[in-house]
């Protein structure tokens, strides 16, 4: 493995454990909120660098199904990006006073509040569409054989199960009606352990990946079967 490549897991490794910690900011301190914000931005902004081919390869080669998936996800997760930078900065409390920003706090924050959950959302889906390289990568680095036809099934049982719990999750903690602007007030039960929090947020990602890996699958199997003929 390169150590390009090493970078390019780190950095991605490290915006996936963010995602959790962003998510609960009415549970962790402002402060620390913009704090993981940036550096979530900064992360971001590496992970295009490291990636900066892929943009030079867009003028190139077929669309297939999968392809024109992963390009519109790619921009749509830009244009979030953007705007949770633009709308962070704006609202900023701590960080960014210092510059002569005044006014329109209310739609600065409908904006942040709508482009972190799809951001959210959108993120684990980029990322479930990249699932099997992911896993293949995984296999390599860690040594893993190839699992028996029970094992298997067992292992897509526990993702069964952890995606259904996801879907729960995401219903109990209403993102369906953030994402949506039904309500533009979240609620957060400050009684609550960070835990379990954290746990329902992963649950959620997880889902999200695999939505994300199943939508690619799908596609590609058309693909696939052509290829062969």
């Amino acid at each position: 493995m390169t150590t390009k490549r090493k970078i390019q897991i780190v950095v991605d490794l490290c915006m996936i454990l963010l995602l959790p910690l962003l998510m609960a900011y009415n549970l962790i301190s402002e402060l620390a909120h913009e704090c993981f914000g940036i550096v979530m931005v900064l992360l971001f902004l590496c992970h295009h660098l490291l990636n900066r081919h892929w943009y030079k390869s867009l003028a190139k080669g077929k669309y297939s199904k999968t392809r024109i998936l992963s390009v519109a996800v790619n921009f749509l997760l830009l244009i979030i990006m953007a705007a949770l930078a633009a709308s962070g900065v704006a609202a900023s409390k701590h960080l960014f006073t210092f510059l002569p920003i005044k006014g329109g706090q209310t739609v600065t924050r409908t904006i942040h509040l709508l482009s972190s959950y799809w951001g959210f959302v959108m993120m684990a889906f980029h990322t479930g569409l990249h699932g099997g390289m992911l896993l293949k990568m995984a296999k390599k680095a860690f040594h893993m054989p190839n699992l028996p036809r029970y094992g298997s099934i067992m292992v897509r049982m526990v993702v069964l199960c952890i995606s259904a719990y996801g879907v729960y999750a995401f219903i109990h903690r209403q993102l369906g009606e953030y994402m949506m602007l039904r309500t533009q007030y979240v609620f957060f039960d400050f009684n609550e352990p960070m835990f379990f929090f954290a746990m329902d947020y992963i649950a959620i990602m997880l889902t999200d990946f695999n939505a994300g890996y199943c939508c690619i699958q799908i596609l590609s199997s058309p693909e696939k079967q052509k290829n062969v003929n």
